[in-house]
């Protein structure tokens, strides 16, 4: 729920999309579109926010214990 750059509780806040077909939560101070995926910015910059795997199963929603392990990507 933290924004990154704000330091402000307010992702739950924002606003559901997408870029480029892959689903975002756009944030409600800065505007900032961060992907559901993997919790960095859509717009390429190396801040993210914690994002954990999850699945559906049987109508049930699993959240794993540990957050994903971001590494770094070639652009």
């Amino acid at each position: 729920n933290l924004e990154p750059g704000s330091d402000a509780n307010v992702l739950s806040r924002g606003l559901l999309g997408d870029v480029g077909g892959e689903p975002v939560v756009i944030s409600p101070l800065y505007k900032q579109r961060i992907r559901l995926r993997d919790g960095r910015l859509a717009e390429g910059l190396a801040e993210a926010v914690r994002a954990w795997p999850v699945k559906v199963e049987g109508g049930k929603v699993w959240v794993a214990g540990q957050a994903l392990q971001l590494q770094a990507q070639a652009s």
